[in-house]
């Protein structure tokens, strides 16, 4: 079942999963109705001036609706209750209607959420980050379960010395014990900045990613037995359930997951990539990249054969970031704690460990290249002068997890070129170092490869007949 329908009337068709939602109307819309005489909100593309001057204003609006919306004097009373009576407020508040404008559309706002200080008597800052309502986002069970996964991944990291922050309180909106009437956490104010890696020196980068290796050290003295993402418990025992990301959720109920063994985690997601795309879910290119899932869960019995995580684990949190913005560092250049833990899963050791997606070349990965960036290699060399060979050896081998599972739940892109170009990556990756039938295979064009693999996979595949037909 699709996790979103159109909401143009009349329309049954789905929402791609990373596209659809208008930020403008905060209304989904199918591939067909996203430009249309349904749908006529500007577009980033269309007229992008235009565009963030509308997103601007619906933010602002979203803001002061939440704002309304929260019960002050109750939310200040149960943050002085967790403190033993101490006095507080949230200055923002006091503002009135005011409050909204006052809030920059940077860190303290996004689409998503708001963060604000609470300001105790005694100088103790906290952040209240609240969520925001938009019907362009995820369905409310979805982004609840995400938001409780995240909650209780920090509440793990609380056991161990990673830098995260810590939660005080959380509370969804419809939680009939939550009186401040939205959904919100309190959490500990970190110090410091967002990381802008690329402004960054040299030195300054090898200082981040020394201790990004001390970081990844720590988390492995922590492994599961589970692969999935870490859920609410009222037990002392972390528990591990489905994954909270939306490219591994059945409907806006049911993720996937969670397993004990890499096996059946792996097939379960290359079977569900192949349901959202032969249901719609998806934006372009949906022939070639059902052609290469099934590729992927082919290949999957000789991907397990080179990891050292299977039945049974051990499996290992890993954050769920693309950038460096949930790195927050001081003026110094220390990190004083990664943010952001939402849709953070817990992964076979070969793929948590590996280099994290701020250091790859990203022009060189999108055309096919495996070779491994200057800080790649940097950071490899970070684990070998802790004694850790194993650690950079899954650095420097990492790049077939990270094609493997790379861009889940939507189009890699909406080029044919640079398609291909990525799925040559996706192949060469898979190709042992002196065989030279293997690199031969993998060699071999992709309009010569797709007609063979359409040949060979409509049969037991009978879902690429209605792909063509679409």
């Amino acid at each position: 079942m699709p996790l979103r329908g159109c909401d143009v009337p009349g329309c049954s068709k789905p929402v791609p999963r990373r596209h659809g939602g208008c930020l403008i109307c905060s209304k989904s819309f199918c591939p067909a109705h996203t430009r249309s005489p349904s749908h006529t909100c500007p577009s980033k593309e269309s007229n992008p001036d235009l565009y963030h001057q509308r997103h601007a204003a619906i933010q602002q609006q979203h803001l002061r609706t939440l704002l309304h919306n929260i019960n002050t004097a109750a939310l200040l009373s149960l943050a002085s209750g967790l403190r033993n009576g101490l006095s507080c407020t949230v200055p923002a508040l006091d503002q009135g209607p005011a409050a909204a404008a006052a809030i920059p559309a940077t860190a303290e706002l996004s689409d998503t959420e708001c963060h604000l200080d609470l300001v105790f008597q005694d100088g103790v800052v906290w952040d209240l980050r609240v969520l925001i309502n938009n019907g362009a986002l995820l369905p409310p069970p979805v982004q609840r379960y995400i938001f409780l996964s995240e909650v209780f991944t920090l509440k793990f990291l609380e056991r161990t010395a990673v830098p995260a922050p810590r939660v005080y309180h959380h509370a969804w909106q419809d939680w009939p014990e939550n009186t401040v009437g939205v959904s919100f956490a309190l959490m500990e104010k970190i110090k410091g900045r967002r990381l802008h890696w690329e402004t960054l020196s040299k030195p300054a980068r090898s200082k981040i990613m020394e201790q990004l290796a001390d970081i990844a050290i720590e988390l492995e003295q922590y492994p599961f037995d589970m692969t999935g993402s870490i859920m609410p418990s009222d037990d002392p025992d972390v528990i591990v359930g489905g994954f909270a990301q939306v490219p591994l959720l059945r409907d806006a109920l049911r993720p996937i997951g969670p397993f004990s063994s890499l096996h059946a985690s792996l097939r379960a997601i290359m079977y569900l990539q192949l349901d959202i795309i032969t249901d719609g879910e998806f934006m372009s290119l949906a022939v070639p990249h059902f052609l290469s899932y099934l590729w992927r869960l082919q290949t999957i019995p000789d991907l397990i054969a080179a990891t050292n995580s299977k039945e049974g684990g051990p499996f290992y949190l890993q954050h769920a970031s693309e950038t460096a913005n949930h790195i927050m560092v001081d003026d110094d250049g220390n990190i004083t704690a990664l943010v952001d833990w939402a849709c953070a899963s817990v992964q076979s050791k070969e793929y948590a460990f590996s280099s994290p997606p701020m250091l790859w070349p990203r022009e060189v990965f999108l055309r096919g290249d495996n070779t491994l960036s200057a800080e790649e290699l940097e950071y490899a060399e970070a684990f070998r002068h802790r004694g850790r060979a194993d650690m950079a050896d899954l650095v420097i081998h990492g790049r077939k997890l990270q094609r493997f599972l790379f861009a889940l739940g939507g189009s890699w892109t909406n080029d044919q070129a640079e398609f291909e170009a990525l799925f040559q990556g996706l192949r060469q990756a898979f190709v042992a170092e002196g065989d030279e039938a293997a690199a031969a295979a993998a060699a071999e064009p992709y309009a010569s490869w797709s007609e063979r693999a359409i040949a060979q996979d409509s049969v037991e595949y009978p879902q690429l007949h209605r792909l063509f037909s679409d």
